[in-house]
């Protein structure tokens, strides 16, 4: 994937005219960014505990992938300093950052629980800033979003295979603890991000960018690998039995087909491809539910999952709100909801038959927004929810621009909304790989939003 990627970056001059001795380090920040997006998606640190152990910390894959992207990066940024306006959105974010790692410190009651909030804190920063400044670069918005569309390629292919096969071949010994395969009659894929609920999120996150470069290539084997890439990643889709997130997949579609329906006119060129796509991956997807009805079926109507899916979610929502109250002002802190929640949702009996005596946060609210009522309280939730407004605010003004920033945005915002919907059902921006994702995203509309004012100040 880097070869490739590398060749779009060596044959695209950058957009401002840096010349070679600029373009050197930024291709290293570029490559060190990439690498640490594909190790964070190839690998399923989130839910493994392999790692280096100094006395309460640990040092994961994440950390180290880390320590080796945010040198070139801040070097970069560093050298660009004058690339980024600040403006409302910086303000609202990094007080976003702070109050949350503040009170989450105040929370945590060992070395890996602050190890965690720090992680939330310089990732949020590094990704939301490093795409920023990185992507006002044409070729490395390219590259960033073929990065993420590529991943959602081999992702997809892994995922069927393990489907087949039944059996996550590379990572299964390493998940087997924090996300295990409960049911001999039910097998559902989470190829390398080892969990099926987050392979699912991720799915829907990015597949807007393959639908992107499957309307913007022109050649005809592009066209066709990126057609069969959207329907391999919704074959994917379906075989991770992720409930919420075939239901936010479902959303989208209607929205899009409702946003078709009221400006035929600009998509009559489109019209017949996407129409032909949509019913191909359709199609497709009850071809799968046909094949795999023992699956579907346990799924969606068997008690153990429906426990699983509803019951455990509605009584962790039901003893939210009297946590939230209790907590109104400041929250319990970051990574103490799921467990403040859950003592209060289940009896001691409940509790000790679901092995609750772990220390582990096993039992998260599955909900995004309580969550962080519960975690932020209505400081933290206020200046999360102006963050997220002040991005769609910024995405909205380049949509309505109509220039040649407006279809990637149009898919990077529709992938940051996918987030935001399946967050109903599970705790989107708390989970990293997603999370990754959220704030890149959010990083690159900055980036389009600078590019513009950029060229504005210019003329």
């Amino acid at each position: 994937m880097l070869p490739l990627i590398e060749n779009f970056i060596s044959n695209n001059r950058d957009s401002d005219g840096t010349d070679n001795e600029k373009s050197h380090l930024f291709r290293v920040a570029l490559a060190a960014f990439i690498i640490m997006i594909a190790g964070t998606l190839l690998y399923p640190d989130t839910f493994t505990s392999a790692g280096f152990r100094l006395g309460s910390f640990r040092i994961s894959a994440l950390a180290l992938l880390f320590f080796i992207a945010a040198p070139p990066v801040l070097a970069y940024a560093l050298s660009r300093r004058g690339a980024l306006t600040p403006g409302i959105i910086d303000a609202a974010l990094l007080l976003m950052v702070g109050f949350m790692t503040i009170r989450g410190f105040a929370a945590a009651t060992n070395g890996n629980e602050m190890g965690l909030v720090a992680a939330f804190a310089v990732y949020t920063i590094l990704l939301y800033y490093g795409a920023s400044i990185l992507g006002q670069h044409s070729s490395a918005l390219r590259a960033i979003s073929l990065s993420f569309a590529i991943l959602a390629v081999i992702i997809s292919f892994y995922a069927i295979i393990e489907f087949i096969i039944k059996e996550n071949v590379l990572f299964a010994a390493l998940v087997a603890e924090k996300a295990p395969v409960k049911s001999a009659e039910f097998y559902r894929s989470g190829s390398t991000l080892g969990q099926p609920l987050v392979l699912g999120a991720f799915l829907i996150t990015v597949m807007p960018l393959q639908i992107y470069f499957y309307f913007r290539e022109k050649f005809l084997f592009r066209h066709v690998f990126w057609s069969l890439s959207i329907i391999l990643s919704a074959a994917a889709l379906v075989i991770s039995f992720s409930k919420g997130s075939w239901i936010t997949g479902a959303m989208l579609l209607f929205a899009a087909v409702i946003i078709i329906i009221f400006n035929l006119k600009k998509f009559q060129g489109s019209l017949k491809p996407l129409v032909t796509l949509t019913a191909v991956v359709i199609a497709l997807s009850i071809i799968l539910i046909a094949f795999t009805y023992k699956e579907f079926k346990f799924n969606v109507f068997s008690s153990e999952r429906k426990i699983e899916s509803i019951t455990m979610r509605w009584n962790m929502w039901e003893a939210a709100p009297g946590v939230i109250i209790d907590n109104y002002m400041i929250g319990v802190g970051m990574w103490r909801g799921g467990r403040a929640v859950r003592d209060v949702a289940f009896t001691e009996t409940e509790l000790e038959f679901m092995a609750a005596d772990n220390d582990e946060n096993v039992y998260p609210v599955d909900n995004l927004y309580l969550t962080t009522m519960v975690e932020e309280g209505l400081i933290g939730t206020s200046l999360l929810i102006l963050t997220i407004f002040l991005i769609g605010r910024q995405a909205w003004s380049l949509v309505r621009q109509k220039g040649r920033h407006r279809s990637i945005v149009i898919s990077l915002a529709a992938g940051m909304v996918a987030v935001l919907v399946n967050g109903i059902t599970m705790d989107t921006l708390l989970i990293f790989p997603i999370m990754f994702i959220f704030w890149i995203y959010a990083g690159l509309i900055r980036a389009q939003a600078e590019a513009v004012r950029h060229i504005g100040d210019s003329s």
